[in-house]
């Protein structure tokens, strides 16, 4: 299933779409979680998107006003869970994006604005976020399971990778296996 966009104009008309993007959920009824940022002259979009090994990736996105895709990467955590954002703001730094979800605990990943991944942090203990807000130079994160929002000053790393989780993450399993036929040494 793709994640799709549309463009609507100022009366509410459609001008433009469906932008799709394929392989963001698997079925029907399926997670999908994404979150969309209009800055500027640009809209940026964080998703969890579906990877082979049946969990989903984070995919940063941006497009233009016109609905042209400028860029789409994606981040994967090294545990093989869901990275699925619930919020998406401008950093509070400038010059990047922030997104903010975990499933189920606190994740929120820095990216700059074209897209290079910056950090992927965590609190122990901390519930996945349900919204997230950049305030002066300040970044507040609301919990999920509800309860008052905090201040985030970073937190511990997540290991992980940039791009889509793929089998060259993994050991492939063995699928075969080759004997040798008898043979008898020459000579006596």
């Amino acid at each position: 299933i793709a994640l799709a966009l549309w463009k609507f104009d100022a009366a509410g008309g459609l001008a433009a779409g469906p932008f799709l993007r394929p392989g963001y959920a698997l079925a029907p009824g399926s997670r999908l979680s994404a979150q969309v940022l209009a800055r500027g002259d640009a809209l940026f979009v964080a998703a969890g998107r579906y990877n082979e090994f049946g969990n989903y990736d984070l995919a940063l996105l941006k497009y233009d006003l016109a609905g042209n895709l400028l860029f789409e990467n994606a981040w994967h955590a090294s545990s093989g869970g869901d990275d699925l954002p619930r919020a998406l703001a401008a950093s509070p730094a400038g010059g990047g994006v922030v997104a903010a979800g975990g499933n189920p605990a606190l994740a929120v990943w820095k990216f700059k604005d074209d897209g290079t991944f910056l950090s992927a942090q965590t609190l122990p203990n901390a519930a996945g976020a349900g919204a997230l807000a950049a305030a002066g130079t300040e970044l507040w994160l609301a919990p999920g399971s509800g309860g008052a929002p905090y201040r985030f000053h970073g937190g511990i790393d997540i290991s992980g990778s940039a791009g889509p989780q793929t089998s060259a993450d993994v050991t492939p399993p063995v699928t075969s296996l080759a004997v040798a036929g008898p043979s008898v040494a020459a000579g006596g």
